[in-house]
């Protein structure tokens, strides 16, 4: 993109390159990228900021800056209104709201929250982070003594739009844990937090809120007194990547190992915990406290260069002043009456020449603004329906896909089996419009993000799926939706064949490799293995009579790709 001076797809690709290094940890190298693609999309005056100000808050808030974190925050909601691209305004009010409680305001908290939360349900598809504002909610209702309505409000969104992954069950047992355990209701809010815990780790994710459900569930038996059952699951939560969690959670769990460790009576392992917090502690404040000198220093400057230009349009006065009337003297010397009218005449009419062409450019300057805002809009209104379009047809996806599971009740056990898996090749297409209407670029699809989502739903949709690793190895590659649409059903067959065949027992050794990357040609390369029972003996794939094979090789040959299959 450099070599082509495309500046926009340039910046959006460092953008995402600072997005991986936030995901992997590297705080202060992602810190760094993101301010320099700040600077390229002010220079180009592009309305797209918010995108990267929203990363930006992220990683000052996982740094324990929490001024940054909020400032970033609000100019994501600003820009995004300013820019009316509220593609993704439910995260960005989530987002907002988080670094509101962060730094205390809770009633501002809440209030973007209930906003992400009515964006979520307006959309009438289960999300992750439509069950976590809702949980911040309840938290805060059981905060102000009403643990019953908060319950309600979890019952209420669960059974209107209920989750359909591990990780959106794991957040909804996750809050109604959190109310049982206001109500006093204890062995209900244990089974509750363990089904978290158990949800969670089916995801086989490393995330914050996989270190926040062992946080909490530390948390809930330090209240209970019991420190042994405290401490192994406080000790897993300290044990994740630090760098990819907030100093605040870090903190709070080095003060509860410092409670669990005095209580066993190991004195020097809670003496080393409650250095750590204190420490941790010191560093926030230290750094909220710097962020507070730089504001009064910059107030400072800018008072100071007001006096300056204040001072500056005195002297420029005067010395106008004195001009003017060492002119009138002269004038008064030297040139007569006459002479001065003649003068006066021709610069009047030099001024209303300069007057007219100067009226005549701003109309060709207004004609053609209005040509360029005019092409702005249409470009505008282009890519708003294509994502439209792509929302439509996901949601019809999603129809066939009810429709699919309503027959498969009245099914026999052959049928019922190519219902399901009609049903997942519609998900794997519904997937990839579901992902187009959710980002800035419509035409492509970035196998990075799209991947680890199907892999997740087929592993949910068999009862063998959860006996099985994953271990998935994709570039993030920006594949055109042409070619997305059959890599993802031959994604679909490959994956359900392994699940279905390559395993006839389960154990915790069987394992499914998915590789994609790009060769030196420019070609991609997609390698789908396992380590299961193999293919038989006399197998001919070109012989094969099975639907999953026909469309696997004939979708290869659409996108003019190489089909091959064997066993080692």
């Amino acid at each position: 993109y450099k070599e082509l001076n495309d500046q926009e797809n340039e910046i959006r690709v460092l953008r995402e390159v600072a997005s991986v290094h936030l995901n992997e940890g590297k705080l202060h190298q992602a810190q760094q990228e993101l301010l320099a693609v700040v600077e390229r999309l002010r220079s180009i005056n592009s309305s797209k900021v918010h995108y990267t100000y929203n990363l930006l808050s992220t990683v000052y808030r996982t740094l324990g800056d929490l001024n940054k974190g909020l400032m970033y925050a609000m100019m994501t909601v600003e820009s995004m209104n300013k820019s009316q691209d509220t593609l993704l305004a439910a995260n960005f009010y989530g987002d907002l709201a988080r670094m509101y409680l962060e730094v205390g305001n809770r009633e501002r908290s809440i209030e973007y929250y209930s906003k992400s939360l009515q964006k979520w349900r307006d959309e009438r598809l289960p999300n992750f982070a439509m069950f976590k504002a809702a949980g911040y909610i309840s938290r805060e209702m059981i905060r102000n003594g009403d643990p019953r309505q908060a319950l309600m409000l979890i019952e209420d969104l669960q059974k209107d739009i209920p989750p359909i992954t591990s990780i959106q069950r794991a957040c909804v047992a996750q809050h109604r844990a959190y109310c049982y355990d206001a109500l006093g209701q204890y062995d209900l809010a244990e089974k509750y937090f363990l089904e978290s815990l158990k949800w969670y780790a089916q995801t086989r994710m490393d995330f914050e809120v996989t270190q926040e459900v062992q946080q909490d569930v530390g948390r809930f038996y330090v209240n209970r007194k019991d420190f042994k059952k405290a401490a192994p699951y406080l000790t897993k939560a300290l044990s994740y990547y630090p760098q990819k969690n907030a100093l605040a959670t870090v903190k709070d769990i080095h003060f509860m190992l410092f409670q669990v460790d005095s209580a066993e009576k190991n004195y020097l392992s809670a003496i080393s915990h409650l250095r750590m917090h204190k420490m941790l502690d010191d560093s926030i404040f230290n750094t909220t406290k710097s962020r507070q000198i730089e504001e009064l220093q910059i107030q400072y400057e800018t008072s100071r260069k007001e006096n300056d230009i204040l001072s500056l349009n005195n002297q420029a006065k005067l010395q106008q002043s004195r001009l003017e009337q060492a002119n009138l003297t002269k004038n008064v010397t030297f040139v007569s009456i006459g002479l001065l009218a003649v003068i006066l005449v021709l610069l009047y009419n030099q001024y209303r020449i300069k007057y007219r062409n100067n009226k005549q450019l701003q109309l060709q300057q207004g004609e053609i603004k209005e040509k360029n805002d005019s092409l702005e809009q249409l470009l505008e209104e282009k890519e708003w329906l294509l994502k439209e379009v792509n929302h439509r047809v996901k949601n019809n996806l999603h129809t066939v896909m009810s429709l699919l599971e309503s027959q498969s009740a009245y099914l026999d056990d052959e049928a019922l089996q190519a219902i399901n898996q009609s049903r997942n090749r519609v998900y794997a297409m519904s997937l990839i419009h579901q992902k187009l209407y959710q980002t800035e670029n419509v035409a492509s699809i970035n196998m990075a993000v799209y991947l680890p989502e199907l892999v997740a739903h087929l592993q949910d949709s068999f009862d063998d799926g959860k006996y099985i690793r994953f271990d998935l190895q994709v570039l993030p590659l920006e594949v055109d939706v042409s070619q997305a649409v059959p890599l993802g059903l031959i994604l679909n067959e490959a994956i359900t064949n392994s699940i279905k065949y390559a395993f006839p027992f389960p154990g915790k050794n069987n394992e499914i490799d998915i590789h994609m990357r790009e060769l030196p040609d420019g070609r991609i390369e997609l390698v789908i293995a396992d380590n299961g029972q193999g293919l038989p003996a006399n197998f001919d794939s070109k012989k094969s009579s099975s639907l999953g094979m026909k469309l696997m090789r004939g979708l290869t040959g659409d996108i003019n790709g190489i089909f091959a299959i064997g066993s080692h």
